[in-house]
């Protein structure tokens, strides 16, 4: 294998040689034609100044001896001076190092040769350097062979001058991904390569600033037949000078947390007065109340500013100054190699808090003097005051500092902490083209017990980017974290808010509220999914709550959490007074596919909100492989404008049992002032299903779904049911109230008897209403029954499990109801009886299916009027005549002959009074008298007229008092329904008085 690395002014060295580029290249046994690699470049020797190219070559002999040689296009082949050799055996491994300087300016070489005699796996590590003296330039080597597990080239002779780049170099026949590079701190640079089962190339290099003798020795996990050696070359000699940095004026201060790192708290400029100059050492002074223990170590660091984000840092900036720590207020960043020019270059020194920082310290930074080759001019800084708040994660170890769990233990004890994220990059997780940060816990994770604590992973999102585009940047793991341990546990914290997080593994809860905390917030989290929502990674359960106070999700996308393929309930509600709102429980995080939970809430408590009034406030809890609302204890709990079995696009993700299943306490569910009505079904079982306890109605509420009444009582108050499925009424009680119940499918079937209200069924397309045999609907007194077809598109009502002419169904319209009933086709029906003073039903539009009863009857009423002589004013009350000034009172007698009654309260009774000749007795008035055969009716209003005939008549007018005969018509209108059948007919009689004028 050949590997070529030009190394891209990242490890900056000593300014006296500096590293400046490297590629790299590979190849495996047969070697290429004549066993020369021929190796392309790009961007070589590009400089102006002059550069030097290093070239090393490892590899596993297998032949004995052998020839090499290293060169380029331009130079031509074996023009490259050989500066060390050295071979372990004669079948094993073996190194070459040589070396040629490129004049600034010459035209650059685009490939490398290199050759060789030997025919199997080779490693070449190709280096460009600047600072070096001409050739040539190689002062002392050194080199060693062995098969133990700690190489060394052996120390080289004292070097010939103080300033000289170091290169140490190892091959190992065989792969060792564990090889450790020299520690000694003389290297700053380095890079290894490995292929297949064949070989490991390692390099280091570093500038030494005195002379000495020098060796390279890394250390090796397993021996191997290894080859190393160390060359040292010349460097030019740089000569210093320091040039002192005035102080500018203040940008805009900040708050970092504890274990914040790249805080900028100084910004400066640097400029030459003419051509090029070099950095090499930087010192700063720290200010403010903040000590040197507030700075992390080496967590001063030195940046090249981007010029994106002018004064602050930002991550496309460039370190040149290795982190350092601060000594007596100050820190020296050494071992530069910065290029100045005339044109100013901004640079920015940052901070890195550590974890036992002082909250309420104040930190500044003042870059006060430049080590330079000659004088810089034109310079300022400023400087911004840094705030120590809060806390920060910095690593994804589970424990130590900058953990979550170190900085859950900070906030413990400091109220109002807020725990933010800052990993560096790149994440230890991705998929695709996402990536993000997984926290594995081994144990516990810290109980959260401080208060007004807010632990916030989206601000990784913040400092490091959105790296995840499905999804939260930090996952909480615990699959190894041992059986029964929840992710997050609070305990006893209050007013706790976690966000952004994905939280899946646990053996336990992804969350767990425990008694004696409270007021906390969940928002945004996924929990018991992958990092994209879209599968599961089960927790115990998802969120436990048994505490009161808690929120969790909201009204907005952001604040929603995903809750699903947790193996317990995704929400196990199991105190008082709690808001869950905005969630996806059971499905993926876009709503559109499921991810079970066992149930998706297990509510066993009172004065929780499921859901709620306003916009966005309903959850999706869809898709759970049990209930979706699971209630078995007392407790009175709200549920208001969610999607159950459905989201909100009315796309089918049915939990597999019901919707909401009551078995005790009480449902209050919708709302007279929602936004969004609760959307039930269409679910694997039933929509509603009512085994014990109570379901109040309130607002709207949709059930695509079938509808089963058990035990319990449902009291449906003034709201509207649309059912689109079945309805069944065992033993429980329903409560009309004045509700509408709508059955909105096309084949629907009511089992047992149930009391409504309004009960509507109205069809445009033919559809059918199945009763069974022998149940009643009753429909009170006020409420209206409305079964509809249309014009050839008739809706059949008929039964199911009746015998012909032995069962029935049957509609008990009370008095006082109304119905609409049309374009029927009715079969086993029974009108008759007692149940229903006004039947039968008497549709206008009709096919009688057969085994019908006394539905197809009709009102015959009639009306009889006779008058008499009360007195006059001279024979009194005996044998009065009608004369002048005599009383005379009329007698109206309505009676029903016919085989049905009309609809409540539609008849009325108007008379015309003759004006010209009466006047109208306002004393008596009209008086009502129900008939032998009850009528059903009472007076409900009497109005009168002074239009004079023929009309029309207007009932506006107020009679005088004692008598009037300006009246020229009086109307009374009726409560109830006019009964049909008896003997004699059902009728009643109105009377009034007049005087003869």
């Amino acid at each position: 294998m050949i590997l070529l690395t030009l190394w891209a002014g990242i490890n900056q060295v000593q300014a006296a040689a500096v590293h400046q580029s490297s590629q790299q290249y590979s190849h495996t046994s047969p070697f290429p034609i004549n066993n020369t690699a021929i190796i392309g470049l790009t961007g070589l020797g590009h400089a102006t100044e002059d550069r030097t190219i290093i070239v090393t070559m490892a590899g596993d002999g297998s032949f004995p001896g052998g020839s090499y040689g290293c060169g380029d296009n331009i130079l031509g082949a074996g023009t490259y001076d050989i500066d060390l050799t050295v071979r372990n055996g004669q079948t094993n491994s073996f190194l070459v190092i040589c070396s040629r300087k490129l004049l600034g300016g010459a035209t650059a070489p685009t490939t490398i040769t290199v050759t060789h005699t030997d025919a199997y796996d080779r490693v070449v590590l190709v280096d460009e350097f600047s600072g070096l003296l001409s050739a040539p330039a190689v002062d002392k080597t050194a080199s060693a062979t062995g098969s133990s597990t700690t190489p060394s080239s052996g120390a080289t002779a004292t070097t010939a001058q103080a300033d000289e780049l170091i290169v140490g170099a190892l091959a190992v026949p065989s792969v060792d991904t564990n090889v450790v590079d020299d520690t000694n701190t003389l290297f700053t640079g380095s890079h290894k390569h490995f292929i297949s089962t064949k070989m490991t190339a390692n390099m280091q290099y570093g500038n030494a600033s005195s002379t000495g003798t020098y060796t390279y020795a890394p250390t090796l996990s397993s021996g191997s037949q290894w080859s190393a050696g160390v060359v040292t070359f010349k460097a030019v000699a740089v000569a210093t000078a320091t040039t002192t940095i005035g102080d500018g004026t203040t940008p805009s201060n900040k708050t970092a947390p504890v274990n914040a790192i790249n805080n900028a708290v100084n910004a400066f400029t640097l400029v030459t007065d003419s051509g090029s100059d070099t950095l090499t050492a930087l010192t700063v002074t720290r200010t403010g109340s903040g000590a040197d223990a507030d700075v992390a170590a080496s967590g001063a660091k030195l940046w090249r500013d981007d010029g994106v984000t002018a004064n602050e840092w930002d991550s496309t900036d460039t370190q040149i100054g290795s982190g350092a720590s601060f000594s007596s207020g100050t820190v020296t960043f050494s071992s530069l190699s910065e290029s100045i020019n005339t044109s100013a270059t901004q640079y920015l020194i940052t901070y890195d808090i550590t974890n036992g920082a002082t909250v309420g310290n104040t930190l500044l930074g003042a870059a006060t003097a430049a080590t330079v080759t000659h004088t810089l001019v034109n310079n300022d800084t400023t400087d911004a005051t840094l705030t120590i708040g809060g806390c920060q994660v910095v690593i994804t170890n589970p424990t130590g500092a900058g953990s979550l769990d170190d900085c859950i233990t900070h906030a413990n004890g400091n109220a109002g902490t807020t725990i933010e994220f800052n990993i560096p990059g790149p994440g230890n997780q991705s998929s695709g083209g996402d990536s993000w940060w997984r926290i594995s816990m081994l144990t516990w994770l810290s109980g959260i017990s401080g208060t007004n604590t807010v632990i916030d992973a989206t601000t990784q999102t913040i400092n490091q980017g959105n790296t995840n585009s499905l999804g939260p940047e930090i996952e909480l793991h615990g699959s190894s974290a041992g059986a029964g341990v929840d992710g997050f546990g609070v305990n006893p914290g209050n007013n706790i808010t976690i966000k952004g997080f994905i939280i899946n593994g646990f053996g336990g809860a992804g969350i767990s509220l425990w008694a004696g905390s409270g007021s906390n917030t969940v928002t945004g989290n996924y929990i018991g999914t992958n990092y994209a929502g879209t599968a599961a990674i089960a927790n115990g359960s998802g969120i436990y709550i048994n505490t009161s106070g808690n929120a969790i999700g909201g009204i907005t996308a952001t604040a929603r959490n995903v809750i699903a393929g947790n193996s317990g309930p995704g929400i196990g509600v199991y105190a008082d007074s709690n808001t869950i709102q905005g969630n996806y429980i059971g499905v993926n995080a876009s709503a559109a596919a499921i991810i079970a939970n066992a149930y998706g809430l297990d509510i066993q408590a009172t004065g929780n909100t499921i859901g709620g009034t306003g916009a966005g406030a309903g959850n999706v809890i869809s898709g759970n492989t049990f209930d979706g609302i699971y209630q078995p204890v007392a407790g009175t709990n709200a549920v208001q404008g969610n999607y159950i079995g459905t989201n909100a696009a009315s796309a089918s993700l049915p939990n597999s049992r019901h919707g909401i299943n009551v078995l005790a306490g009480t449902i209050n569910l919708g709302h007279a002032g929602e936004t969004q009505s609760n959307i039930i079904g269409p679910n694997t079982g039933v929509g509603i299903n009512l085994v014990g306890g109570a379901i109040n109605l309130a607002g709207s509420v949709d059930v695509n779904d079938d509808v089963a009444l058990s035990t319990g009582t449902l009291s449906m108050g003034s709201a509207t049911l649309n059912v689109s499925g079945n309805w069944t009424r065992t033993t429980a009680t329903v409560t009309a109230g004045t509700s509408l119940v709508s059955f909105d499918g096309s084949a629907q079937a009511i089992s047992g008897s149930t009391t409504f209200y309004n009960l509507t069924k109205s069809v445009a397309a033919a559809g059918t209403l199945t009763f069974a045999a022998n149940s009643t609907q009753t429909i009170i007194t006020g409420g209206r029954v409305t079964l509809n077809g249309a014009s050839g598109q008739l809706l059949t009502l008929n039964c199911s499990g009746c015998t012909p002419d032995v069962d029935h169904w049957n509609l008990n319209i009370s008095g006082g109801a109304f119905k609409s009933i049309d374009y029927v086709d009715v079969s086993d029906a029974d009108a008759s009886g007692s149940g229903a003073s006004h039947k039968p039903i008497a549709p206008v539009n009709y096919n009688d299916g057969g085994s019908t009863i006394s539905w197809f009857g009709s009102a015959v009423i009639t009306v009889m009027k006779l008058s008499a002589v009360i007195s006059d004013s001279i024979n009194g009350i005996t044998n009065p005549k009608r004369i002048p000034s005599s009383i005379i009172e009329y007698t109206v007698v309505p009676s029903n002959s016919g085989t049905a009654s009309p609809d409540a309260n539609t008849v009325i009774v108007i008379d015309a009074v003759d004006a010209a000749n009466v006047s109208f007795d306002t004393t008596t008035g009209v008086t009502f008298t129900d008939g032998a055969t009850s009528s059903g009716l009472t007076i409900n209003t009497v109005t009168y007229s002074n239009t004079p005939a023929p009309g029309p008549y207007v009932y506006s007018y107020t009679p005088g008092a004692g008598y009037d005969g300006n009246v020229t018509s009086i109307q009374i209108t009726t409560t109830g329904t006019f009964n049909f059948g008896g003997s004699p007919d059902s009728s009643f009689t109105l009377r009034y008085r007049v005087r003869v004028d």
